[in-house]
């Protein structure tokens, strides 16, 4: 099952998919992966690459020098990340 995935900054939304994973490197946390039904998530992202696992089977890298990343659902959408 897939979920909503967007990239944004302060202007504009520059990146938007839908994805199966997206996996990332949070602040003390290391790399986590974000799956369909994932909890709500809310953490501070360090300089690393970040990985979107689109449905279709391409797997996108984004180079980020930090933001946020936050994971919302509600039970019609079971997901959605947001990275800024």
């Amino acid at each position: 099952m897939a979920f909503q995935v967007e990239f944004v900054s302060p202007e504009d939304i520059l990146y938007s998919a839908v994805a199966i994973q997206v996996v990332a490197r949070t602040r003390g946390g290391g790399e986590i992966a974000f799956l369909t039904g994932h909890e709500p998530f809310i953490g501070s992202l360090v300089p690393s690459e970040v990985r979107v696992y689109e449905e279709d089977g391409t797997i996108r890298r984004f180079a980020v020098r930090g933001g946020f990343v936050s994971v919302t659902g509600t039970p019609e959408h079971p997901s959605k990340a947001g990275l800024s």
